[in-house]
């Protein structure tokens, strides 16, 4: 398993191109290379637009845009913030807006 390991992550960060950042290797963004890979893809694209304009459809192409942050496993704000809403920190027993809320105008507790 450690051989197997070894390898794969080997390949997974310095070899394999990931869409979700802009097909760059983990290793290239990790160490900063990502402007000036994308600059350098950009200078290609714009020579081969120049060489056959016809090739590209409405306009010249342009390389995936740079990532702008990476993530292995990406929070998930909205879940987050299901969770802190299903779930308050404090008990709305405890809290004086929930008795509020509960007895009404008339049985209004008072502030002290």
């Amino acid at each position: 398993a450690k051989t197997f390991c070894r390898a794969f992550f080997d390949w997974y960060n310095q070899d394999h191109h990931h869409l979700g950042i802009g097909l760059m290797t983990p290793n290239q963004v990790h160490y900063g290379q990502a402007d000036e890979l994308h600059a350098t893809r950009q200078k290609t694209l714009d020579h081969a637009f120049r060489a056959n304009p016809n090739r590209f459809v409405n306009k010249a192409p342009r390389p995936p845009q740079n990532p702008t942050a990476v993530w292995i496993n990406p929070p998930n704000q909205k879940l987050q913030a299901q969770a802190y809403s299903r779930r308050p920190a404090v008990s709305l027993s405890l809290t004086r807006s929930a008795r509020r809320g509960r007895q009404g105008s008339a049985g209004r507790i008072p502030d002290s």
